[in-house]
């Protein structure tokens, strides 16, 4: 940042629109790394510990599309997660196709998503 006086006749957003487009670089690849290993995870521990429940690999999101069809909870695996003290989007909020399915957002740390898988086990048995 330059010496220039950036509250006489720049407004804080102009600042802050600087510093995200010249700045951000380590702060992007930071997060960009930490999705892609918490994306992984969720899917390993999805794959590993929720029988019957489907994910595959989801590209350029932090949010994993399951599929709950086989399970005793096809019928609202929403509801089931729900009351096992996990909140998901419902499939149906989607679009035709969604039933029987939910949305899980993965932007957290391991500890916590850890916790949520085994919540959302003991929903499926």
């Amino acid at each position: 940042i330059s010496t220039r006086d950036w509250s006489s006749d720049v407004c804080s957003s102009d600042l802050a629109a600087w510093a995200a487009w010249t700045l951000s670089d380590d702060w992007y690849d930071g997060v960009r790394a930490h999705l892609l290993r918490m994306r992984d995870l969720t899917v390993s521990l999805v794959r590993d510990r929720l029988p019957g429940v489907s994910v595959h690999v989801p590209d350029a999101t932090y949010l994993a599309w399951l599929d709950c069809t086989t399970t005793a909870i096809a019928a609202d695996p929403c509801e089931a997660f729900r009351a096992a003290g996990v909140e998901t989007s419902t499939g149906t909020s989607f679009g035709p196709g969604g039933e029987g399915h939910v949305r899980l957002n993965f932007a957290t740390s391991a500890t916590v998503m850890e916790r949520i898988i085994s919540a959302m086990a003991a929903a499926l048995t």
